[in-house]
């Protein structure tokens, strides 16, 4: 049983309707509607996914970008040592 058919039945056994449902929560009651017909429950998912996905890309191009930096310094110390030890 999914969470919103075990939310509509607390509320059918507490012979409640959506609209008495929605005030005792202090919400709408196309908002409670949606929560039992799980599309705000799915909406709220998907939106955290894409914002996962997203971060998840962000903290990868840092990655990287920190990693060509890192190999950059090296070159450049490389070079460094070279020109000491021809002196």
């Amino acid at each position: 049983m999914n969470i919103n058919e075990k939310i509509r039945r607390i509320r059918e056994s507490k012979e409640w309707s959506q609209e008495q449902m929605a005030e005792k929560l202090n919400m709408s009651l196309n908002g409670y509607a949606k929560i039992e017909r799980l599309k705000l429950a799915l909406s709220h998912s998907q939106e955290s996914l894409v914002l996962n996905k997203r971060l998840l890309s962000e903290k990868e191009e840092l990655f990287n970008k920190l990693i060509e930096q890192k190999d950059n310094e090296i070159d450049a110390l490389k070079e460094v040592i070279t020109l000491l030890k021809n002196k």
